[in-house]
């Protein structure tokens, strides 16, 4: 029963997944690695035994373990990398703000200019 669950909880959370990317909730970018921890989800959870043969082979006794580890580092992963385009981000975001704020000064330098380039003839 246990193996029933985790492999349609995997399935559940691929086709939300799917659900997202379509309604441009997820980038696709990011939806690819959240289909990939999905499918493992549910291969090992529709087959475990090919969780065991892998912790065997990897010489470790309690295959649990090996699922753990592997979904702490991929949550580590996504983390970190989540962090770096944040980072990536917010640099854009304040280069954008910086053109901006040149650009309205150059306006209200051109608008000034003109405004005195109106009143020289009237002054005559």
């Amino acid at each position: 029963m246990t193996e029933l669950f985790t492999g349609a909880t995997g399935l559940f959370v691929a086709a939300t997944i799917v659900y997202l990317i379509k309604r441009d909730r997820l980038q696709v970018r990011h939806g690819v690695s959240w289909m990939l921890v999905a499918a493992l989800f549910a291969l090992f959870g529709f087959a475990p035994s090919l969780l065991d043969r892998l912790a065997v082979s990897l010489g470790v006794a309690y295959s649990p373990t090996v699922a753990l580890v592997v979904g702490g580092s991929a949550l580590i992963i996504k983390a970190v990398s989540s962090d770096v385009e944040r980072s990536l981000s917010e640099v854009k975001i304040t280069r954008i703000v910086q053109r901006l704020a040149m650009l309205e000064a150059d306006i209200r330098r051109l608008e000034k200019h003109a405004d005195q380039d109106h009143q020289e003839p009237n002054d005559r």
